[in-house]
């Protein structure tokens, strides 16, 4: 299973982006057959959030990002929960490696693609990811 990080979801939903085609075969393979590929609930939130606020020629609204996301990833992609253990685990992650601020995101999305044996986590942001010491899973961009 691979894990699907906000970068290479928002890049694949727009198509003024650089990488998008990249990023759009990306998901396309891996979302042909759901339990192939997942993200997590709060990688939605990032999602709408960045659909919401890039600044490109035609704005996305609100209700056009509800859309995308319900279509081409809740429809697509196996959507995992986050439980407290998780938040938890990743905070010590990166409290025990001295790291501060937005890292803890990065770091929430890696305890969930390693804590569901995902074998890849695909990301634009591989210094961050890579930062955080990843066990048994390969950080790598489309």
């Amino acid at each position: 299973m691979v894990f699907f990080d906000t970068s290479v979801l928002v890049t694949a939903l727009v198509t003024e982006l650089p990488n998008h085609e990249r990023a759009l075969d990306c998901l396309v393979k891996y979302s042909r057959k759901k339990g192939d590929s997942c993200t997590t609930t709060h990688v939605l939130a990032e999602v709408y959030a960045c659909l919401t606020a890039l600044p490109v020629k035609k704005r996305i609204s609100p209700m056009d990002a509800k859309s995308i996301i319900e279509e081409s990833l809740v429809e697509k992609l196996q959507i995992l929960p986050i439980d407290t253990q998780t938040y938890l685990s990743a905070i010590r992650r990166v409290s025990n490696m001295g790291m501060t601020s937005g890292i803890i995101y990065d770091a929430l999305h890696l305890e969930m693609a390693e804590s569901c044996g995902c074998k890849e986590l695909l990301t634009y942001n591989l210094k961050d990811f890579r930062r955080l010491e990843p066990q048994n899973i390969l950080i790598v961009s489309p």
